[in-house]
């Protein structure tokens, strides 16, 4: 409209209206009121706009700074993402080192029960030790008990032999009993007939086999009675023998059953051993090759710790983001008023070329246009023309007209 106004008043009036204008107008009043519209329009206007402009220009440059900071939040979320990305990867690593970590823990388990078999192999061997020094302490003991075994076989065969010669020796002392028996009834008769001699010859004849025989009976009574002493030391060294006898089978026993047990157990320690040694020979490959695995899982571990820090932060850094966004969709509706506001200024916005002399004269133009339209409405009426004072530039510019504000300085 005011452009509009601007291209008529650029077309020359008519001849008659310009006289008529000229006649009418007073010159004084004119441009009094012309001086005081402008210095009306310098404190209102100007200032006014001077004021709204530099708050505008405050509020686009913290818009600006909100939308740098939001494109550095577009950075942030992409390094995020980015930190996300990696950090699902360091997850599945994680998951390998706890595989690996349980896989020690179950290694760990084998080699303390490994530990307590070879714990209890060692003591079977430090037992088998200690009965192998027993069986060397009691050694002496070991020969005594054999030489007395074989003292004791030879005694029976002695007592064997002994016993049978006993009856034949019997028979020699019961023959002596008898000749003894009929040497008294000799003496006897002997005594009752002293005078037949050719008895006494007989009888001396038959004493004389009888000594013989005495004799001879005799030898065997005492063969019989060495044998009967023998017997008695033979049984008296059974009597004193008997214990150490039976203790030494008893030993016998023990020694035999020790070797047996020691014999066994020697065979299954041996065995359990070998197992055991074999056992701990493939865990200790299997720890020698899993070492690296153990470095590169502690080191997967102090890197998912750091990283789980630098996400916390970006954390705290999206959530400052989303508060300034949510700032940002608050201020829309300051932004829409703040459109509104500037719209007047972008319609004027072919005033922004235009000087203060030109201003002015474009001022001057509507004035007169608006006068002169006043006065033909008044002669047409029959009235008589008013002057038109001007308290205002709102009078002159229409209240949508507003000078366009000076772009912010870079």
């Amino acid at each position: 409209m005011l452009q509009s106004e601007f291209r008529d008043a650029s077309r020359p009036a008519a001849p008659s209206r310009l006289q008529d204008f000229f006649r009418q107008t007073q010159w004084p009043t004119l441009i009094s009121g012309i001086a005081i519209g402008l210095a009306s329009m310098q404190l209102l206007v100007a200032r006014t706009v001077t004021t709204r402009v530099d708050q505008l220009s405050r509020d686009v440059a913290q818009m600006r700074g909100q939308v740098v900071e939001l494109a550095g939040s577009a950075n942030d979320a992409r390094r995020t993402n980015d930190l996300l990305a990696e950090l699902a990867d360091q997850r599945q690593r994680l998951q390998a080192a706890s595989q690996t970590v349980a896989d020690l823990r179950r290694i760990q388990t084998q080699l303390e029960q490994e530990g307590a078999r070879l714990s209890a192999s060692a003591n079977v061997v430090k037992g088998l030790r200690q009965l192998q020094a027993e069986v060397i302490a009691q050694q002496p003991q070991l020969d005594a008990a054999t030489r007395s075994v074989a003292a004791s076989a030879a005694l029976q065969n002695r007592m064997s032999e002994m016993a049978q010669r006993l009856p034949a020796q019997a028979a020699g002392i019961a023959e002596a009993e008898a000749v003894v028996a009929q040497l008294a009834g000799l003496k006897e008769h002997a005594l009752e007939h002293r005078d037949g001699v050719e008895a006494a010859r007989e009888q001396v004849d038959a004493l004389n086999t009888l000594v013989n025989g005495l004799n001879q009976g005799g030898e065997r009574l005492i063969q019989a009675r060495v044998a009967a002493g023998e017997l008695v030391a033979i049984k008296n060294v059974l009597a004193i023998e008997m214990d150490g006898i039976e203790r030494s089978q008893n030993a016998a026993g023990q020694l035999l059953a020790l070797n047996e047990t020691l014999s066994g157990a020697r065979q299954i320690s041996i065995d359990e051993a070998q197992s055991n040694l074999r056992s701990m020979l493939q865990v200790q490959e299997q720890l020698s090759g899993q070492t690296r695995l153990i470095a590169e899982s502690v080191e997967n571990l102090d890197l998912l710790a750091d990283f789980q820090t630098v996400l916390n932060e970006q954390l705290t850094n999206l959530d400052g983001l989303r508060r300034q966004l949510t700032d940002l969709v608050m201020m829309e509706a300051a932004m829409a008023r703040a459109a509104k506001t500037l719209a007047p200024l972008a319609e004027i916005g072919s005033m922004r070329g235009l000087n203060e002399h030109e201003v002015r004269e474009a001022a001057r133009a509507i004035l007169d246009r608006r006068t002169s339209r006043s006065t033909t409405t008044r002669l047409a009426d029959g009235s008589e023309p008013e002057v038109i004072s001007i308290s205002s530039p709102d009078e002159v510019f229409e209240p949508a007209a507003r000078p366009a504000p000076v772009p912010p300085t870079e």
